[in-house]
């Protein structure tokens, strides 16, 4: 908490960020509940994972360059003023049947759209708002309480959706959202600091190749979008939709259940964030090696989720699985910050998740027609045999190996 009454620039950033990530979860586990309710099926569930993922890939490399383009709090304003006239958009797509099935998964995408401007602006703001010595702290704060809310949000979430309708988390998603844009209008900076950078005039399309450019001469820069965009074939067993059917078919569990996995998963991450926080010289020093090691135990956690025996033991692994993630995404997000330049971050970091994201769609669809066909037990098995195959050829990386923050 010292971040948050040192740099007030940043604390309002990182208290708007919360109260975002809380409504985009209690937004989550509604639509995902809602959906499972209505089809029974892993597939049609994971049709969200579709809505969400396609945004991204058409539209992120042109979200990077208008990133760059235009001041980075005047996106995060606006992003949280068109996510909340879309959750008011709910209240108007629910008939006297009910809701859609297509109005839900068009409202998906739409709100994943406005995330694709809102993600990397958020990175790529914190350098101007901290000094450079205290990035690996401000990042941790960032995943701590990010993790934080997705895990209160999960579990809460989870719990709520035995007594609660869709328009109940719809109010309460409203309120955060408006919270969250409100709290951007306090970002304030300074006269002469020399922190944000000034915005690149260029045309959109030609500044999509300056950063496609880039990434062909960074080769750290290279290595750590290679490796985001592997992580997520595997990661896409990993879905709320696979998770949820592991749970009701596997373990013979209730959306309930669900919710805890899912909140230990985050709270894991809360954890690892704090010690990354704790111990920033460490990440700093092997951050490389923090990256490579995270794939081989999750590729050893995921086997042992998929052979759990009941609820206790899969939520105890996925909350083991949270303290090296988080430390891992401190790890990257930070290396990206102070080895990409500030003028082409966002542009950077937008195609990172471009390709993570298609990576994570193709996979996630793939897993989830298999869900329908064969024990969802195999599909988490072959997940980890994938993390594994991953780390394995993360070791031929030397930028990779050798990478650390000064």
């Amino acid at each position: 908490m010292k971040l948050f009454f040192s740099h007030k620039n940043f604390g309002w950033l990182w208290l708007s960020h919360t109260l975002a990530k809380l409504g985009d979860t209690f937004f989550t586990v509604g639509l995902m509940v809602t959906i499972f309710t209505l089809t029974g099926s892993a597939l049609q569930t994971a049709g969200v994972l579709i809505a969400t993922m396609v945004p991204q890939w058409l539209f992120g490399p042109v979200a990077g360059a208008l990133v760059d383009r235009y001041p980075r709090q005047y996106v995060l304003i606006g992003s949280n003023i068109m996510r909340s006239l879309l959750v008011v958009s709910v209240l108007f797509g629910i008939g006297d049947e009910g809701i859609q099935l297509w109005f839900i998964y068009g409202m998906v995408a739409a709100m994943s759209t406005t995330n694709i401007f809102y993600d990397p602006a958020r990175v790529a703001i914190i350098p101007a708002l901290v000094p450079r010595t205290v990035l690996v702290r401000a990042n941790s704060m960032i995943i701590a309480t990010n993790q934080g809310a997705l895990a209160f949000g999960y579990i809460v979430g989870g719990f709520l959706t035995t007594y609660l309708v869709l328009t109940d988390f719809v109010w309460i998603v409203l309120l955060l959202f408006m919270l969250a844009g409100l709290l951007l209008l306090l970002l304030k900076f300074e006269r002469g600091s020399g922190r944000q950078t000034k915005p690149e005039k260029v045309p959109i399309f030609k500044s999509i190749r300056i950063s496609f450019s880039y990434l062909r001469k960074n080769s750290l820069a290279r290595a750590l979008v290679i490796m985001e965009t592997a992580e997520h074939v595997p990661h896409g067993i990993w879905t709320s939709a696979l998770m949820l059917v592991f749970v009701e078919n596997a373990l013979n569990g209730s959306s309930v259940d669900w919710g805890y996995q899912n909140g230990a998963f985050y709270g894991g991450q809360l954890v690892g964030a704090i010690v990354a926080a704790s111990a920033a010289r460490w990440v700093g020093k092997w951050a490389g090696w923090s990256i490579i090691s995270n794939t081989v135990i999750s590729g050893i956690l995921t086997i042992l989720y998929a052979i759990s025996i009941n609820n206790f033991w899969a939520v105890l692994i996925s909350f083991i699985f949270g303290p090296p993630f988080a430390i891992r995404d401190v790890a990257q997000d930070t290396l990206l910050q102070t080895k990409v330049d500030g003028q082409i971050l966002g542009r950077i970091y937008a195609l990172r998740a471009m390709l993570a994201s298609l990576s994570f769609m193709v996979s996630g669809l793939i897993f989830a027609s298999l869900a329908d066909q064969i024990s969802i037990r195999w599909i988490y098995l072959s997940g980890g045999g994938l993390y594994l195959l991953i780390a394995l050829v993360a070791l031929f990386s030397k930028s990779l190996r050798n990478s650390r923050i000064d």
